[in-house]
């Protein structure tokens, strides 16, 4: 089982950089670089419905819907 101090596999704070850097990109329009942390992030937390919700808006910026 992972500690606390992990998300599945990434770090907590590894995470949270995660979550800030895909959102940035997504706010600025940089869909790729958006689709891919988000990507990550889904792998680590499937569960979380937000994250899915960032990676379909990135996905719609590059036209993959």
């Amino acid at each position: 089982m992972a500690s606390q101090m992990e998300r599945n596999g990434i770090e907590t704070e590894s995470f949270d950089v995660l979550v800030t850097k895909a959102e940035s990109a997504l706010s600025s329009g940089d869909w790729a670089s958006a689709a891919e942390g988000y990507e990550t992030l889904v792998r680590s937390q499937p569960e979380q419905a937000s994250l899915k919700y960032g990676l379909a808006r990135a996905y719609e910026g590059l036209g993959r819907s």
